[in-house]
């Protein structure tokens, strides 16, 4: 079992304007995560906003989710609950535990209410 060891992160950015639900981007997080673990990448690309639609964007972020996958957590399992952890009136920033057959690691999650609501960030560490 490889086990992640150092900071191997991928961070999607974009800027938001407006205040964005915990509750709503804690659900669409969720939707979005169980979708990439299913492969449902236009699924996952749905609950996206318009900087992490961008076609390179979307490439980055399928090639390192596989890489991560077949490399190191092996196939993703389930999420347990979001914890907020920044609601300023500009974004919401969430952090959802996710398990994988080969260990746990953590997702902190951003969505935008200016995009309406939709995720703007994602970092796996």
């Amino acid at each position: 079992m490889r086990r992640l060891t150092s900071g191997i992160a991928f961070l999607l950015i974009g800027i938001g304007s407006a205040q964005a639900a915990p509750g709503s981007c804690a659900a669409r997080a969720a939707t979005m995560l169980d979708a990439l673990g299913r492969n449902d990448y236009a699924a996952a690309k749905a609950e996206m906003g318009p900087s992490l639609q961008d076609e390179q964007q979307q490439k980055m972020l399928i090639s390192m989710w596989e890489a991560l996958v077949r490399n190191n957590w092996g196939p993703y399992r389930s999420h347990g609950d979001a914890t907020t952890l920044v609601d300023d009136g500009t974004v919401t920033r969430i952090r959802l535990p996710l398990q994988f057959n080969h260990g746990d690691t953590n997702a902190t999650i951003s969505c935008h209410a200016k995009n309406g609501g939709a995720i703007d960030e994602l970092v796996l560490l």
